[in-house]
């Protein structure tokens, strides 16, 4: 685990940023497919907050299949 101060030290394995259309909207981000092919743990840091004083985050939602069902002769890159 990593507190606040060690965020600026650590560097991201992907940085998103959300506009509040995007977080309103509920839209689906897509992620580097091949950053995140082994994750066993996902430590989150929400560094801004759409502009309030406090981040209140009410659903996050993971998409996905696990490695062994995955067919890679499916597999097609996103173009993000």
């Amino acid at each position: 685990n990593i507190g606040f101060d060690e965020t600026a030290d650590e560097e991201a394995t992907q940085e998103l940023l959300l506009t509040e259309e995007n977080v309103q909207g509920g839209e689906p981000v897509q992620l580097r497919y091949v950053k995140f092919q082994s994750v066993q743990s996902l430590q989150l840091f929400f560094g801004e907050n759409c502009g309030g004083d406090q981040t209140q985050v009410s659903r996050i939602q993971f998409l996905g299949e696990p490695a062994a069902k995955m067919d890679m002769k499916e597999w097609k890159p996103c173009k993000s």
